[in-house]
């Protein structure tokens, strides 16, 4: 009894040391397999950041490769910006040297007034200037030294009867005297002049009328008269 109780035991120890054996390669097993697939799902998370990282590098390939493509264009254009700059800079000293070259207006010489023409200066400044109402809108509203109510205009027709309140009536008694009558304010009678020619034929009475260049008349021309006219001592109003 005593040899099978032993024995028993003998298996038994030997049993347990082969199951305590056997425990640490299981464990190994375990340790492995969950490395293993840790190591599978690290494995695609890389593949993705490995993949992002090269399709960052792609575009910023592109990127340098289209902004070296628009310095390129660029080059042409801003040259042709240069050209044309230099271009209207060329055009515009061109002008510039027209305008240098361009005519000046010719300075017109003080004509002296004679004393005829100094007289009737005079006498246009203390002309009287009568106010004659019209006839028409509110007669209450209108009045008489407002001048958009002035007409020189005699209210004609069998109707209208025309009362001292209404104002002076026109009639000849108020014209201007002859002596004053188309005399400009500086004193002299007026003369158009469109060409030299005219100009030259109103000399010989230069003391006592001035020219009028006519207002159709070209810048050329009209430097031309203004020349001759300095030199034939004529006064010119719109000089």
């Amino acid at each position: 009894m005593a040899g099978k109780e032993e024995g028993k035991k003998a298996a038994g120890h030997a049993a347990g040391k082969h199951a305590g054996g056997q425990r640490p390669a299981k464990a190994e097993e375990k340790t492995v397999a969950a490395h293993a697939a840790h190591a599978a799902k690290e494995e695609p998370e890389a593949a993705k950041h490995e993949k992002a990282a090269g399709g960052q590098a792609a575009e910023n390939e592109s990127a340098k490769h289209d902004e070296a493509g628009a310095k390129e264009h660029a080059k042409p254009a801003a040259h042709g910006k240069a050209a044309e700059k230099g271009g209207k800079q060329a055009a515009g000293a061109g002008k510039a040297k027209k305008a240098k070259a361009r005519e000046p207006w010719p300075e017109m010489p003080r004509v002296a007034k004679s004393k005829e023409v100094k007289r009737l200066a005079r006498l246009v400044r203390k002309k009287k200037r009568l106010l004659f109402r019209g006839r028409f809108g509110n007669k209450a509203v209108r009045n008489i030294t407002d001048k958009k109510w002035q007409r020189w205009r005699k209210p004609q027709g069998a109707d209208i009867y025309f009362k001292k309140e209404d104002g002076l009536v026109v009639g000849i008694g108020y014209g201007t005297s002859r002596e004053i009558r188309g005399v400009h304010p500086s004193g002299y009678r007026e003369r158009l002049v469109r060409n030299v020619q005219e100009l030259e034929a109103m000399a010989p009475e230069k003391a006592a009328v001035a020219a009028r260049i006519g207002a159709k008349v070209g810048a050329k021309k009209k430097k031309e008269i203004l020349r001759k006219a300095g030199e034939l001592g004529v006064f010119v109003l719109n000089a």
